[in-house]
C-alpha cells in the first residue's frame, strides 16, 4: 500500500480536523489511505469539510446519521459519523468510489425538537446560500381522476365543486365520462405540482441562482428534486428528525457509541419480549424478531432492523431467519454491503466496480445487469448460485438497506434499551413527553405505571416529582370511572387494568397438540395490522389477514390472527375464542410461536 497519498496538503489539513485518533494498525492505514485517494480523486474533500463546518455549528446538539457515510472511516475519525467501518465491517465503496458516476449525500438526524434550530443556525451561517430542494407530485391515478373530473366541471357548469372519494369515478359522470377518461390518460405521469423536500438542503458557493428559485412560502425552496441535485453534480445535505434522539437525550447525555457493547439485562430484555417503548424497535414484528435473534450486541440488532424491512420479507428474510436459528447467516442479502461483497467474490473485481453493478440492480439499469450476468457465466459461478443471489440482487429494486444505516440506527435502539433497563422512570418520562407510536396512547401510560410512576390527569409535556407525574401542559378532569377515561383521554389514571379484561383457559374434551390451549379472551387493542396478500393482484379474491395485539392485565399482551380483513381502528375492545400457542399465566414472554390465538369467533365493541 503506497501511503504517498497523505502527505498530500488537502489530506493533511483534514487529518489535522480528526476528533478521533485514527489506530495505529495496518488495517485502518491502509484503509485510510484507500478512502483519501478516492475523496481526492473525485474531489469530495470540499464537501466534506463543508459538513463538517455544519455539524460545529450544531456541536451542542446530538445527532446520528442515516444512510451510507458510516461506511467512511474519514468521516468516523472527524466525528462526522459514530461508527467505525472498519470494526463493523463496513463497506467504502458504498458511500464513495472511482465508479460512482453520481455524488453521495449526507443524511443527519436530529433530535426532532432541536430541527429547526438547526436550520436557523445553518441559515444565519451561509446567509442566501442554503437552499430548500423540492420533491416533484406527479399525477396518479385517482389525483388525475380527481382533476380530469375537476376541469370538466369548470368546462361544463363554470365552477367547480368538492368530490368525494366515493364519488372519484369517471363512472359517476357518464355525461362527462369519455371526456374524463381522455383527460385522465393525458394528466397521469405529468407534473402536478411543488412540495417540500422534507430535509433536503444544498449550499451553494454563492447565493442561490434566481432561475432556479421557486415561488413559494419558503423563499429559499428550489425547483430542483433529489434527482436534479444529483444530475446538476450538486451535494445535498438532508437534515432530518428522529423522535428517539430527543428521548434518549432527555434521560442521558451520555454519548450514544460508549455505552456498553454487551449486557445480558439488555438481552434479556428483548429476549422477554419488552421492547415497548424503544422507538424504531417496538413493533410486533420486531419483538417477536428479537426475541428470536436475543441480540447480545448492536450487530444482532442491525440484523433484526434490517430484516422487518418489506424487502427481505420478499426475499430472503424467513431464509436468513432459519440460517439464524442454525447459528448460520447464509448467503442472503441482507444489507447492500452483502451485495457488494457477494457480486465482488463472484467475479473477483475490486469493490468500486461490485458496488456500480449493484446500484445497477438497484435502479434497475438492464446493461449493466446483463453485463454482470454475462461475468457470472464466465466466472463459472454454480447455477444454483447464480439463480437464488441474482434473485436477491433484483430484490434491491423493491428496497435498499444500507449496513451504516442499520448499525447507525441499532446504536440508538440499544442505548434506549439500556436506559429503560436501569433508568425505568426516566425513560418513561421521556417516552411520554416524545414518542409517537404504532401503538394506541394507553398503552405506553399504561407501561410507565408498571415502572412505579403513578400518572396523573394532564396532558404533556410531564415531570417527575419522586415517583409521582407531574403534568405541565391542560389539566384534565379527573373522573373515578376508568373506562370513561380511556374513551374521552386515551388514558386512564388508576393503576389497575381496564374491568373486565381476561384471557383464560377453556378446560374442553377437544383434544389439540402438547402446550395449545383453548381460549376465551376480552382485551383492549393495543395494535395491529391488516396484511393483504392479493393488494396488488384484483383477479384473485381477497385473502387478507387481520393481526390484532390485546392487553388483557398489566404488563400482559397476546397476539390474535383473524383470518380476514376486518377494520379493527374503528374498535376498543376484541372478545372471543380461539386457539392459544404455549401460554404461560406466570410470565409473558414472546417468540414467533408464543402468546398467538388463531380466533374462532370474536366481536369487536366501542367504547
Amino acid at each position: 500500500m503506497n501511503y504517498n497519498i497523505l502527505n498530500n496538503e488537502i489530506v493533511k489539513d483534514i487529518i489535522s480536523k480528526f476528533k478521533r485518533k485514527c489506530p495505529r494498525k495496518e488495517i485502518y492505514l491502509n484503509r485510510l489511505t484507500t478512502e483519501f485517494d478516492v475523496i481526492i480523486k473525485k474531489q469530495f474533500y470540499n464537501y466534506i469539510l463543508q459538513v463538517y463546518e455544519l455539524l460545529d455549528l450544531v456541536k451542542d446538539i446530538p445527532h446520528i446519521i442515516r444512510g451510507s457515510s458510516g461506511s467512511s472511516l474519514v468521516c468516523y475519525c472527524l466525528g462526522i459519523t459514530n461508527i467505525d467501518p472498519v470494526e463493523d465491517k463496513v463497506s467504502f465503496a458504498r458511500f464513495l468510489s472511482y465508479a460512482r458516476d453520481s455524488m453521495p449525500d449526507i443524511d443527519f438526524d436530529f433530535p426532532y425538537n432541536k430541527r429547526e434550530e438547526v436550520f436557523e443556525r445553518i441559515d444565519k451561517h451561509w446567509e442566501s446560500r442554503v437552499a430548500r430542494i423540492s420533491n416533484h407530485i406527479i399525477y396518479q391515478e385517482k389525483s388525475a381522476t380527481r382533476e380530469a373530473i375537476r376541469q370538466s366541471m369548470i368546462e361544463h357548469e363554470g365552477k367547480s365543486r368538492f368530490i368525494s372519494k366515493n364519488k372519484c369515478s369517471p363512472n359517476n359522470f357518464p355525461q362527462w365520462k369519455l371526456e374524463i377518461e381522455k383527460k385522465k390518460k393525458e394528466l397521469m405521469g405529468r407534473m402536478r405540482c411543488y412540495s417540500l423536500h422534507c430535509g433536503g438542503i444544498v449550499i451553494y458557493d454563492d447565493k442561490i441562482p434566481d432561475n432556479i428559485r421557486l415561488e413559494s412560502k419558503n423563499k429559499n425552496q428550489i425547483v430542483y428534486n433529489k434527482e436534479d441535485v444529483a444530475n446538476n453534480g450538486l451535494f445535498k445535505i438532508d437534515i432530518l428528525s428522529n423522535r428517539g434522539l430527543a428521548q434518549l437525550f432527555d434521560i442521558s447525555e451520555h454519548p450514544i457509541e460508549k455505552y456498553p457493547k454487551n449486557d445480558e439485562l439488555i438481552t434479556k430484555l428483548f429476549t422477554k419480549g419488552y421492547n415497548i417503548g424503544l422507538t424504531f424497535a417496538e413493533s410486533p414484528a420486531m419483538r417477536k424478531l428479537l426475541a428470536l435473534v436475543k441480540p447480545k450486541n448492536i450487530m444482532d440488532i442491525a440484523f433484526c432492523l434490517a430484516l422487518v424491512r418489506p424487502a427481505a420479507a420478499n426475499g430472503s428474510k424467513n431464509k436468513a431467519i432459519l440460517d439464524f436459528e442454525r447459528g448460520e447467516f447464509g448467503n442472503y442479502l441482507i444489507f447492500d454491503d452483502d451485495a457488494i461483497d457477494f457480486i465482488k467474490s463472484s467475479i473477483n473485481c475490486d469493490e468500486g466496480l461490485a458496488d456500480k453493478y449493484r446500484r445497477a440492480f438497484s435502479k434497475n439499469k438492464k446493461l449493466l445487469m446483463n453485463e454482470f450476468q454475462g461475468l457470472l457465466k464466465e466466472f463459472n459461478v454454480h447455477e444454483d448460485k447464480k439463480d437464488q443471489l441474482t434473485n436477491s440482487l433484483k430484490d434491491l429494486r423493491k428496497y435498499s438497506f444500507c449496513k451504516s444505516h442499520a448499525i447507525s440506527y441499532a446504536k440508538l435502539v440499544w442505548a434506549l434499551a439500556y436506559c429503560k433497563v436501569y433508568f425505568p422512570q426516566l425513560f418513561w418520562l421521556s417516552t411520554l413527553n416524545h414518542c409517537h407510536s404504532s401503538y394506541r396512547k394507553w398503552v405506553h401510560y399504561n407501561e410507565a405505571k408498571t415502572s412505579g410512576i403513578e400518572l396523573c390527569a394532564g396532558k404533556k409535556p410531564y415531570k417527575l416529582k419522586g415517583n409521582k407525574l407531574i403534568s405541565l401542559g391542560k389539566k384534565l378532569e379527573k373522573f373515578d370511572d376508568s373506562m370513561k377515561q380511556y374513551k374521552d383521554y386515551g388514558f386512564w389514571i388508576s393503576p389497575d387494568f381496564l374491568p373486565n379484561m381476561y384471557l383464560e383457559i377453556i378446560h374442553d374434551d377437544i383434544p389439540l397438540p402438547e402446550n395449545y390451549y383453548s381460549v376465551k379472551f376480552r382485551g383492549l387493542i393495543a395494535t395491529g395490522r391488516i396484511n393483504n396478500k392479493n393488494k396488488y393482484n384484483y383477479n384473485k379474491k381477497d385473502e387478507s389477514i387481520t393481526f390484532v395485539t390485546l392487553g388483557y392485565k398489566n404488563g400482559k399482551y397476546v397476539d390474535i390472527t383473524i383470518n380476514k380483513n376486518f377494520p379493527f381502528y374503528h374498535y376498543d375492545i376484541v372478545e372471543g375464542e380461539g386457539i392459544l400457542s404455549s401460554y404461560d399465566n406466570k410470565e409473558v414472554y414472546f417468540n414467533r410461536n408464543t402468546n398467538k390465538i388463531i380466533v374462532n369467533n370474536f366481536k369487536m365493541i366501542k367504547i
